[in-house]
């Protein structure tokens, strides 16, 4: 079991002591054993206590999932610095306000990416890293002839440095940074409130999570194995589940910096992957096509979705797969949000429950509360709030933010979730509708999210929906439904009158769309969520 009173870098450095010579990272073909990677981390820890960086500071961290970003990740984690998570498709506008809300010291960025951000990296302090550093010799020379343009025109700058010179340092002389609970990371959310906040979470809060990795995954030991690291670390569920708990434990994360279905196919034919975890959209992707399936799905263990509205039809379709091709794996829904590091609820082989999301994971207590902040019974819906370890020190340059976050209840701190949901008698949690989400029809709360597991897990023609509130002038809100179908000659407007009879008659009218759009695709979030805010936005601007 990892230890959460640890740092980050400690968790992994006790791993690299136990196995040495076992994969850390898969990336491309290569592979980076553990005492490689923490020799690279030291070696990278000492470029920036002589880049004069000191513990509190922040290093600003905007790369896919390449070796790079977790070395430099744990390298902050060793001298006490702050991994600043940002996405490498982040706007250069975005990236520099980001920088300068939390005073960062250093952006590290792949060189791939100089074209984009170059006036931001003359004017900072930038480590530039090369996604070809670990790979064999033809292929970096390959990539090298691709970039090489690029890093001519700011490899002159004061401001610029390379990773392959930054792997060369000596490690630190001073003793290693200690204090689990201090701020290690930054990560930028919603907030549970709906407005962008920057999420500081420490060693403590990501390494509870950790914890109770094996727990999750189903098994009483670990026995290696390989987790697909796809999700962003800047997401807490694929900082924490994609990368930290596979190396607290010894186990390879196979780094794939975009998600590819056939190459997610071929190595889990190869053997290298053998827990999934991401959104939706990953799980269709790999079921949409043929070859996933045969002998290769038995190399599968486990898998795990959440970070959006996970259909019924998904999770059987994708067990029923698992059955049909002798695989024990099954997909399980979990819950939890950045505040608390990522999933504090989830189902698991030992405790499931259709249309829950799971139990709450050890040490993590969940109760639903009303608006005056009272526990409710079982049963009862109110506002999901979450105690334990998990929970995130605040965020960061708001004090009034993090304190409308926070409460104490009977002597027990909890963070407000923004989440409509209750517990059942057996503790399993269920979620309703982000409190951002609810529309007002004629003052009735109305759930949009609601609306979306009804039409979605049982109209059959509907590949999916995205129900939002909009303005209204006789009711206050309205319900406006977005569809997109499987079958794209469906006659829409007897389809779309049959579809709102349907929510009326299974809801309520209030719950009655005042409109439903066709669209062919949604637009999606960086993360691959639907951005209802944008949908919504096409349709006040009545550009559909």
């Amino acid at each position: 079991m990892n230890d959460k009173n640890k740092t980050l870098y400690a968790a992994v450095k006790d791993s690299a002591a136990l196995f040495p010579d076992k994969t850390a990272l898969l990336f491309l073909g290569a592979k980076i054993d553990y005492a490689s990677f923490i020799r690279d981390i030291d070696a990278v820890a000492g470029f920036l206590v002589g880049l004069g960086i000191q513990k509190g500071d922040a290093v600003t961290v905007c790369m896919p999932n390449i070796p790079q970003c977790a070395v430099v990740f744990y390298a902050a984690s060793k001298i006490g610095a702050v991994a600043h998570m940002v996405h490498p498709l982040a706007p250069k506008a975005q990236l520099s306000e980001y920088m300068d809300s939390v005073k960062s010291k250093l952006l590290v960025l792949p060189d791939i990416m100089i074209d984009k951000y170059e006036e931001l990296i003359l004017s900072k302090k930038t480590l530039l890293c090369s996604p070809a550093h670990y790979l064999g010799f033809v292929r970096r020379i390959l990539f090298s002839l691709k970039t090489m343009p690029l890093v001519n025109r700011v490899k002159k700058s004061e401001n610029v440095y390379f990773y392959s010179d930054a792997v060369k340092c000596m490690p630190p002389s001073e003793p290693d940074f200690a204090d689990p609970q201090a701020t290690a990371v930054y990560l930028h959310s919603g907030g549970t409130g709906g407005h962008p906040k920057t999420i500081e979470l420490s060693s403590r809060a990501i390494n509870a999570l950790t914890d109770n990795g094996m727990e999750i995954l189903g098994i009483t030991s670990f026995n290696g194995g390989c987790m697909l690291a796809v999700l962003p670390m800047f997401h807490g569920f694929g900082l924490a589940m994609g990368m930290h708990a596979m190396l607290c434990h010894g186990g390879c994360n196979t780094l794939m910096p975009k998600f590819h279905t056939y190459d997610t196919i071929k190595l889990i034919e190869q053997n290298k992957i053998n827990y999934l975890i991401g959104v939706p959209v990953l799980y269709n992707a790999l079921l949409s096509k043929p070859e996933f399936s045969g002998e290769k799905l038995k190399n599968l263990r486990q898998a795990f979705v959440g970070g959006d509205y996970v259909p019924k039809k998904l999770l059987e379709d994708f067990n029923a797969r698992m059955s049909e091709n002798g695989s024990s794996a099954r997909l399980y829904e979990g819950y939890g949000l950045t505040e608390t590091v990522t999933v504090c609820a989830v189902n698991t082989t030992y405790a499931h429950r259709d249309g829950s999301v799971g139990k709450p994971v050890r040490g993590i207590t969940i109760r639903a509360f009303s608006e005056d902040l009272k526990p409710l019974e079982t049963g009862k819906t109110g506002e999901l709030c979450i105690a334990g370890d998990e929970l995130m020190n605040g965020y960061y340059g708001d004090p009034e933010a993090t304190n409308r976050a926070f409460f104490v209840y009977d002597g027990v701190k909890y963070v407000r979730s923004g989440d409509i949901g209750y517990l059942d008698e057996d503790g399993f949690v269920y979620f309703v509708s982000r409190i951002k989400r609810i529309a007002k029809v004629s003052g009735v709360n109305v759930f949009p999210s609601e609306i979306e597991r009804l039409t979605m897990d049982e109209i059959e023609k509907i590949k999916e929906t995205c129900a939002v509130a909009a303005p209204d002038e006789r009711t206050g809100e309205a319900i406006v439904l977005f569809v997109s179908l499987k079958d794209k000659t469906e006659d829409r407007e007897s389809f779309a009158e049959y579809v709102c009879d349907f929510i009326e008659q299974r809801l309520s009218h209030f719950a009655r769309p005042k409109k439903v759009f066709f669209v062919d695709e949604f637009p999606k979030t960086l993360i691959g969520k639907v951005d209802s805010n944008k949908l919504k936005q096409i349709y006040l601007s009545d550009k559909i």
